[in-house]
């Protein structure tokens, strides 16, 4: 899939739109096929590592808001 990601913090500029392996859904979670997506406050945040010392591995993943479509759900997800 293809993702907006950091590679390390910093500005701007440490956005990289790239490939990363598609997501599984784990117990209890669910897998989104994700149709449009915003990076808020909270990721830019994270992005300049202004978060509070977010524990991150990279390449990290932004873009908190979104809308989709459930496409697969997880072993015990009910609803």
């Amino acid at each position: 899939m293809k993702a907006a990601m950091i590679q390390r913090n910093g500005g701007p500029e440490v956005f990289v739109y790239g490939d990363v392996p598609d997501p599984t859904a784990d117990q209890g979670g669910v897998v989104v096929d994700i149709h449009a997506a915003s990076v808020n406050a909270a990721d830019w945040k994270v992005r300049s590592d202004e978060y509070g010392g977010a524990d991150l591995s990279f390449p990290y993943v932004l873009g908190r808001d979104f809308s989709g479509v459930v496409r697969t759900v997880g072993e015990g997800v009910k609803d």
